[in-house]
């Protein structure tokens, strides 16, 4: 019994101080509750007192050891942890992890820095990226991946914590627990929404460049007044997306006359103009422009207050936003030209010019539909456009290719020019895939040609393109078709975006997660190693201390003891030493290594080894090459020689050693050049079957029994490997294991040796 407190009490005072520290009560009580009591309150293990203190120690010698292996491997799995938490952390690329019921349990800085919310504000809940709205649909990808499906390029939609909506791709992989159930997914997500973005822009671009390419088109080739305004009206909708379009024109009366129309029935619009003047609307963009000779934008009549009186009559026919622009004859306002949309906020600058352009154009029609003037300004307006197209297209930040229907290049960008080496005079008239496509891939590529042609469909499409230089790039394409008003395929648009950089940078973060993994699994080779030497060292230690602590009674038993106990100690420094270097080691093959010449090196550990064991006869036979040996790792090299040096002298079972040094010369092999170092005993040999064990990659209890050399062994080797060389163990003669063991040395030639 303690004095003061019992065990139990100072179980709970440790556990109140320090969680981590290991605990083992040892108590003459037998009784279950006081067990159950210590296990409750977190001691690792119950041990009673007994009779048979051999016995007693031996157990809690067990116990001892199973506890500190426990805390080693927690801490192990911790450092591993935080190591791969570091890679994570650090990718540019925003990397989400949730366990099996879709919360966060993982958000690196790249997250928080595309997103907006914080590690703190994402962990334990569903990520706030993924809006209310879709938290289903988060859900089911979640269950999906967990099932083992793999999901790669997913688009979503996503939010920041401004509000904002962003797409992005999600790449996700599923996570395993230590028995390889599912734990997890981790999702990596790459915005693509200034991608789409400049997609839309070239789509909207492309739409303008076929109305005002339709429109003059139209004005060239229209016969009579009635004709051109139909035309006009049809072309707005068909190629300018617009859901609507009419004209009016002033009658003899000086009232506005629907005259033309798509989209909307012309008696509708006659009833609409008929309610509008008798609710007094005068303000209505068609009225408006007619009446003051200007352009008139509504870019929403929902929220636009002076649309109020005219609302409702133009919500009947699905206008939202609508513009309104003056048409002249004689330079004297005749009527107007209305285009709507079903969409708010369609009328953008750019549309704005282009409807007044549009406006002017039927105007200038209008003065001499027939006159061969009217013919040049619509050709004028013509070239215009295609400048003004081409212009747009040169400014692009994504390659455009324009191909008619052969795959033949028509028009090849700036952008283009600047990714390929190509120009486009160079590439003009030539089929895509025999300038641009690796013969590999060109099967695939007229697939994906015919299959747009035949659909006409937009469609994407990854692949490489070979520039003028010979190197390949990746390019991620966007793919859609113009038709002409036949509804036939007149030429195919491919817009792509240069993805390069994007998948190296994808590459590094895939092999900097693979070079974690190693590292991981090193760490656990090391940490087997380690834990079993230190666990061999504690255990007499601790027998040594409890055996003086008791005594036995005999004469000389405690400084017996103690000796034994120093000489553990010093085993463990020893131990402690091969670690310390092992870790230089691997430091010093990354920043740079100093040269040694074995001749002389080898010389000096023969001397220490003599001084160290006078009580053998030390015999040292050489077989050298003429010159100068020299290696890389000065040092280290070192080490490993004279550990090899001394498991021969330390194993030996005779008084007189006999080693033979080798060194034969340089061999020229992948990966660089390199000295061959054996050295052989003739001593009692180790078994073939035992010599796989000290290969072992990781720790068995099996190594334990080879001649206690298996952790100087894997550091050695360990050491070995960080310089860039390696070793094998082998016997000195040929088929017979019992005649000696010949470690075989292969070390990187120091660069010295090279000049």
């Amino acid at each position: 019994q303690m004095a003061g407190m019992d065990g139990i009490q100072l179980l709970k005072e440790v556990r109140a101080m320090h969680n981590d520290v290991p605990f083992i009560l040892l108590t003459g009580k037998g009784r279950e509750d006081v067990a159950i009591e210590a296990l409750n309150n977190g001691a690792d293990f119950y041990l009673q007192k007994g009779a048979d203190l051999k016995s007693q120690f031996a157990e809690l010698a067990n116990m001892i050891r199973a506890t500190v292996e426990q805390r080693r491997a927690e801490l192990k799995a911790h450092k591993t942890s935080e190591m791969l938490g570091a890679v994570v952390r650090s990718s540019p690329t925003p990397l989400v992890t949730v366990d099996t019921q879709g919360k966060v349990i993982m958000w690196n800085l790249a997250a928080q820095r595309v997103f907006g919310w914080t590690e703190e504000e994402a962990i334990g809940r569903i990520p706030p990226l993924v809006p209310p709205e879709l938290e289903g649909q988060f859900r089911g990808l979640v269950a999906r991946i967990l099932s083992g499906e793999r999901l790669d390029g997913v688009e979503l939609k996503r939010i920041r914590k401004d509000g904002t909506m962003r797409d992005v791709l999600a790449y996700y992989v599923r996570i395993l627990d230590k028995d390889g159930k599912p734990a997890g997914a981790m999702a990596s997500l790459v915005d693509v929404t200034d991608h789409k973005r400049m997609e839309e822009e070239l789509r909207r671009i492309n739409r303008l460049y076929g109305l005002l390419s339709k429109t003059n088109a139209t004005i060239v080739m229209a016969k009579d007044r009635n004709n051109l305004l139909e035309q006009v009206c049809k072309v707005a909708v068909e190629h300018g997306g617009f859901s609507s379009a009419w004209v009016c024109l002033f009658g003899t009366d000086g009232e506005l006359i629907p005259i033309a129309s798509e989209g909307a029935d012309l008696d509708k619009l006659q009833d609409i103009r008929r309610r509008m003047v008798k609710a007094g609307a005068l303000e209505a963009p068609t009225l408006k422009a007619a009446k003051e000779g200007a352009t008139v934008i509504s870019t929403d009549i929902y929220s636009d207050h002076s649309a109020e009186p005219w609302r409702d009559m133009f919500k009947e026919i699905g206008v939202r936003s609508l513009g309104a622009m003056p048409i002249r004859q004689g330079g004297k306002v005749v009527g107007s030209l209305t285009i709507g949309s079903s969409e708010p906020y369609f009328f953008t600058k750019q549309e704005r010019d282009l409807l007044d352009e549009i406006a002017s154009d039927v105007s200038f029609a209008l003065d001499g539909i027939r006159s061969e003037k009217a013919r040049r300004r619509a050709q004028s307006t013509l070239k215009r456009e295609s400048e003004f197209t081409r212009a747009v297209l040169d400014v692009a930040g994504a390659i455009i290719v324009v191909l008619d229907t052969e795959g033949r290049i028509v028009r090849f960008n700036r952008e283009g020019e600047t990714v390929t080496g190509w120009t486009a005079d160079e590439v003009h008239g030539k089929c895509v895939w025999d300038v641009f496509t690796p013969e590999s891939q060109r099967a695939e590529v007229k697939n994906v040609f015919a299959r747009l042609l035949a659909e006409g469909a937009p469609n994407e499409h990854v692949n490489p393109w070979v520039t003028k230089d010979g190197t390949e790039r990746i390019v991620d394409w966007s793919n859609t078709v113009m038709k002409d008003s036949a509804g036939d395929v007149r030429y195919v648009i491919a817009t792509g975006i240069d993805v390069t950089e994007r998948n190296k940078a994808q590459e590094e973060l895939k092999k900097t997660t693979e070079e974690a993994l190693t590292a991981k699994n090193r760490a656990q080779t090391y940490l087997d190693f380690m834990t079993h030497d230190i666990m061999n060292i504690i255990t007499p230690l601790t027998s040594y201390s409890e055996l003086i602590l008791h005594g036995d009674g005999q004469p000389g038993s405690t400084e017996t003891y103690a000796k034994r106990m120093i000489e553990q100690t010093n085993r463990l420094a020893r131990f402690v030493t091969h670690v310390r270097k092992l870790a230089r080691s691997e430091t010093a093959a990354k920043v740079g290594l100093e040269a040694a010449d074995l001749r002389s090196l080898i010389g000096l550990l023969e001397t220490d080894i003599r001084d160290r064991y006078r009580g053998k006869d030390i015999t040292v036979a050489y077989s050298l090459p003429e010159g100068p040996i020299l290696v890389q790792g000065k040092g280290y090299v070192g080490d490993v020689l004279n550990e090899i040096l001394e498991n021969a002298v330390k194993h030996s079972r005779s008084r007189e050693v006999m080693i033979d040094v080798t060194i034969r010369p340089i061999s020229v092999e992948k990966g660089g050049r390199f000295w061959h170092i054996d050295i052989a005993d003739h001593g009692p040999g180790i078994p073939d079957e035992q010599k796989k064990l000290l290969l072992a990659e990781s720790f068995t209890e099996e190594t334990s029994m080879v001649r206690g050399v298996a952790t100087s062994f894997a550091f050695m080797s360990m050491i070995v490997e960080h310089l860039g060389g390696g070793v094998r163990i082998a016997n000195r003669v040929e088929g017979d294991h019992t005649k000696g063991v010949k470690i075989v040395l292969k070390l990187p030639v120091a660069p010295e040796q090279m000049q």
